[in-house]
């Protein structure tokens, strides 16, 4: 068989085969890079670069963070992680290709919305995280895994969440923007949080290797699925001011308790390790300054910016670099330049955070710093993860 047909069998049986990690961990890494980017343009004063968007300047800024790059990741984890569950196929070849398209005009439309109807462009964008239920349902159905139908629960509590957030876009309730953010915020975070007390566990007994390992302890795992749960409620609704103070204590102490348990000091030799440690402190973070804003005068975006830019980014970014390596076949080692972008996002979110704390007059240059060195860490990452979400498996496995 001459080289060149073989190279294109072997193109299109990895194409047909490839798991969900591969064109989602691209797609997200791609809208984390040019998200920011925008964002920090429009707020440099290039507003044309959002004219005339069916959100609008900040409403678009916080759907993409969530409904763009936040589900695409999920995507990419979830259908990834349900075929080492089930053993059963997730979304391949054309089912995968439509999943990724309808993740695609979902984020192409909003900017023409001159020439197509606000009731399409919401419809489209809102039928992404069903789709992704349905397809994750059938093989965790099928095999009964009634613990992770979990994720099926939150992904179409996701899409009510989703729809909700379209009625002020649609012009039909006024302030649903701001709920519905929060709400599919703390969705987003439960996800990281199960999947957090499953696998940092697991990914640090491996990177540390020697025989370590880490005590499991299943029911505080689950309290802090309710801690989340119970916070996540009381902060998306605004509810009374102790109560939200209330359960970020008691969601403080339980993933505190967590994240401490999972903890060596031999996790800072390995990145793949120590980022994802990393990301769950944001959280901890976050409740942290949720918790404070009770007593102290803290503007709401400081726990908003720990629980995006520091958990959801750079937790996301570590399990994508992780999992990216073990489904590919490669060793689990990180190229220094990936290193280079876990401390940049780091940096972006500490200047997010606590930049404006320190000094509110310097807001803007606040904003410039950690959107530059967001965006760079992203740019990096991807200079390094496009080769490996795009080439076969190099022991020639299906994946």
């Amino acid at each position: 068989m001459p080289s060149n047909q073989a190279q294109t069998i072997s193109t299109k049986v990895f194409l047909e085969s490839a798991l969900g990690f591969r064109p989602f961990f691209l797609l997200a890494t791609i809208s984390a890079f040019a998200l920011i980017l925008v964002w920090v343009a429009h707020f440099s004063g290039q507003s044309f670069l959002l004219t005339n968007n069916y959100y609008g300047t900040i409403v678009w800024h916080a759907h993409e963070m969530l409904y763009g790059y936040g589900l695409a990741v999920i995507a990419g984890f979830l259908l990834t992680a349900a075929r080492n569950w089930t053993q059963q196929d997730t979304a391949t070849g054309k089912l995968l290709l439509a999943l990724v398209l309808l993740w695609l005009t979902g984020r192409m439309l909003p900017f023409f919305s001159n020439s197509i109807p606000a009731a399409i462009i919401a419809a489209i964008d809102i039928a992404f995280a069903p789709a992704l239920a349905i397809v994750l349902a059938r093989p965790i159905i099928a095999v009964k895994q009634r613990r992770n139908y979990i994720f099926i629960y939150i992904l179409l509590a996701i899409t009510a969440s989703n729809i909700f957030f379209h009625l002020q876009p649609l012009g039909l309730l006024e302030n649903s923007v701001v709920i519905a953010s929060k709400l599919t915020l703390m969705l987003i975070l439960l996800i990281l949080v199960i999947m957090g007390c499953r696998v940092i566990p697991f990914f640090t007994e491996k990177g540390i290797g020697g025989g370590f390992t880490i005590d499991r302890n299943p029911r505080l795992d689950k309290l802090a699925e309710i801690s989340i749960i119970l916070f996540g409620i009381c902060y998306s609704f605004s509810l009374y001011m102790v109560l939200v103070a209330i359960t970020a204590l008691f969601a403080l102490i339980i993933n505190s308790s967590r994240l401490y348990s999972w903890y060596n000091h031999a996790i800072w030799k390995t990145p793949l390790i120590w980022v994802l440690h990393i990301g769950y402190f944001w959280l901890i973070l976050g409740l942290v300054l949720v918790f404070c804003s009770t007593f102290l005068s803290i503007p709401s975006s400081a726990p908003l910016h720990a629980f995006t830019t520091g958990c959801l980014g750079v937790m996301t970014m570590g399990m994508m670099a992780r999992v990216a390596l073990g489904h590919s076949g490669r060793p689990l080692a990180t190229h220094s330049i990936v290193n280079i972008a876990f401390v940049l996002l780091n940096t972006a979110a500490l200047f997010r955070v606590f930049f404006p704390l320190l000094l509110p007059e310097k807001y803007a240059l606040a904003i410039n710093i950690s959107g530059s060195c967001w965006a760079l860490a992203f740019g990096l990452f991807l200079i390094v993860y496009f080769r490996i979400l795009t080439l076969p498996r190099i022991d020639g496995l299906r994946g």
